[in-house]
């Protein structure tokens, strides 16, 4: 069997448009903390120990925590005052039990309107509870959209962003400052960049 020229220029324009068009969706996280590991969790699997994670495909029923931090770290002390934080002693459990919980999930809209695209929200609420303040951001679109928490009374409203392919920030311990509260916390956040990854 012999191909033609055209031939194998449709089938290499119908792969490029095949990986050009695939969903994706990347998480990285900042935990400014000092210590302890950002954990991004899906279902029994734990995808990420605070590296990037880039899902080829739709990244549902997603939950990320930051476990270790303690009331008496001092890198902790050097980010904030008594006041701005409480930290609660232990672990997380593994599904966030007894602290700050980010949950999400990154999905592109269906044609047929099925699903509402990515919707992400952060949860102090039993069993979890405040430990570290905490923040998202949707990033390459929805830009600066996202929420923040910093203490255990916090009730952010789930985040919704309808741009295919949209990334997540998650930044744990983030440090409240007067600009924030004006810019909207998340969007100030975005402005700043990247920050430090772990």
């Amino acid at each position: 069997m012999q191909f033609s020229l055209t031939t194998a220029l449709v089938v290499l324009a119908a792969i490029v448009g095949a990986v050009v068009g695939a969903e994706m969706h990347t998480v990285r996280f900042n935990n400014i903390c000092g210590v302890g590991t950002p954990m991004l969790i899906q279902g029994e699997d734990v995808l990420s120990h605070g590296e990037p994670y880039t899902a080829d495909g739709p990244l549902n029923s997603t939950i990320a925590q930051v476990g270790g931090a303690t009331p008496d770290n001092s890198a902790h002390e050097r980010h904030y005052r008594p006041t701005d934080v409480t930290i609660c002693p232990g672990e997380c459990g593994f599904n966030g039990e007894n602290c700050t919980l980010i949950e999400t999930a990154l999905e592109n809209l269906s044609p047929d309107g099925s699903n509402s695209g990515s919707l992400t929200d952060i949860n102090v609420r039993s069993p979890h509870k405040f430990n570290v303040a905490a923040s998202f951001s949707y990033v390459g679109g929805c830009e600066g959209d996202g929420a923040f928490c910093n203490g255990p009374n916090c009730n952010p409203a789930p985040v919704s962003c309808e741009v295919d392919n949209v990334n997540l920030t998650i930044t744990f311990c983030v440090k409240p400052v007067p600009r924030a509260a004006r810019l909207g916390a998340a969007r100030y956040f975005a402005k700043m960049g990247p920050g430090r990854n772990v």
